[in-house]
C-alpha cells in the first residue's frame, strides 16, 4: 500500500520510512514481491541504487479497491479470532505477527477505503 501511495518508482528506504516499517522487514517482504511478481526491481546503473515499482495492475484504483473489499471480511475475522498467551511459544510468536500484519492492513486499507 505504501507503494501504491507514493505511485513513483522508490527505493526500500523510502517504503520504511513511508510506512514506519523497519528496513529489514521490508527488504525481506520485496524480495518475495519481487519472487511472486508484484513488484519489480529497476536497477540505477549509474549509482549502482535499486528502486521498485508494483506491477503495472496494482496501480488501478479499481482493481485495489475490489481487492481491499473482497480481504477486509477475512482480516477483521482472523484479526478477531487470534489470542496470544506466551511471547516465547513459537507459536504465539507467529500469531502475534499475523495479528500485527492483519492490523496494518485494517489501518490501510480503512484509510484508503
Amino acid at each position: 500500500m505504501t507503494m501504491l501511495r507514493l505511485e513513483n518508482p522508490v527505493r526500500p528506504a523510502e517504503i520504511a520510512s513511508t510506512s514506519g516499517l523497519s528496513p529489514q522487514l521490508v527488504d525481506y517482504h520485496i524480495r518475495g514481491l519481487v519472487t511472486a511478481g508484484v513488484v519489480i526491481m529497476i536497477p540505477d546503473e549509474d549509482t549502482g541504487t535499486r528502486y521498485y515499482a508494483l506491477q503495472e495492475t496494482f496501480y488501478d484504483r479499481t482493481f485495489m479497491e475490489g481487492m481491499a473489499r473482497a480481504l477486509l471480511p477475512v482480516a477483521q475475522a482472523v484479526g478477531m479470532s487470534l489470542e496470544v498467551s506466551d511471547e516465547h511459544d513459537p507459536v504465539s510468536v507467529m500469531k502475534e505477527t499475523v495479528r500485527y500484519m492483519v492490523n496494518v492492513f485494517l489501518c490501510t486499507v480503512g484509510r484508503d477505503a
